[in-house]
């Protein structure tokens, strides 16, 4: 129900010359983007209090054949992947023209007086000699149940995109179809990344055992968040 891609003069839209985009891009920043509380409260809204969960209960199991007679059974449950403090936006443009075809996103969150950024995730990983340790304990050789968390502090996210717009597309949406993301992304004869970087000020990893046979674990998890550690991260 979207514009017809039939609609193709070969004309695009030049973000940094063409006011009507000008104007809706200067509304969007000045009257939403520049207030954070508005910002932080609509992500809040669409998220579980600034968390937001990536993946849940993921499963990947692979024999490894050990000679004619055995074999090495790897089991990784990936119980979670969690973003936390989402909510803690501190700078945002959006759509910001830097080129006739090319919009600026910058993003920063986790400044003081901010909670930082983290990461979280809960993994298992078991090693066993031949398959069905669960049912034949003897079989695991390792199992380690951890828990990973990365905190980013004073994260800065910069995404440049360039998009070519078809011109008489644009001009075809209907008023129904102006909030409708597919029907914009319709009106794009091309689009790709042009730049997209992260940086903070301090990258903490903390790796926390709940089960862990392996020694390089327990020696990871208490050189984690040491403050060498944490230098060398940054």
């Amino acid at each position: 129900n979207c514009v017809d891609p039939s609609y193709n003069s070969e004309e695009y839209i030049n973000y940094e010359k063409n006011e009507l985009i000008q104007t809706g891009l200067n509304f969007l920043n000045e009257n939403f983007l520049n207030d954070m509380d508005k910002v932080n409260g609509a992500i809040n809204s669409f998220t579980n209090d600034g968390s937001l969960q990536l993946v849940s209960d993921y499963a990947y199991k692979k024999v490894v054949p050990l000679g004619s007679s055995s074999e090495l059974g790897i089991d990784l449950a990936l119980y979670s992947i969690y973003v936390h403090n989402l909510d803690t936006v501190s700078k945002a443009v959006l759509l910001q023209p830097v080129g006739p075809y090319v919009l600026r996103n910058l993003l920063e969150m986790g400044k003081s007086p901010f909670q930082d950024v983290q990461l979280e995730v809960h993994f298992n990983l078991t090693l066993s000699k031949n398959v069905n340790w669960l049912e034949h304990p003897e079989r695991k050789l390792i199992q380690n149940d951890v828990v990973l968390k990365l905190d980013m502090d004073r994260i800065t996210i910069l995404l440049e995109m360039g998009l070519k717009a078809n011109k008489e597309r644009v001009k075809n949406i209907r008023l129904r179809e102006l909030l409708t993301f597919d029907c914009w992304y319709g009106t794009l004869d091309k689009s790709k990344i042009m730049t997209l970087a992260a940086v903070f000020e301090n990258f903490i990893v903390n790796l926390q055992c709940k089960t862990c046979d392996g020694q390089q674990f327990h020696e990871a998890s208490a050189r984690s968040d040491s403050e060498e550690a944490v230098q060398a991260m940054t």
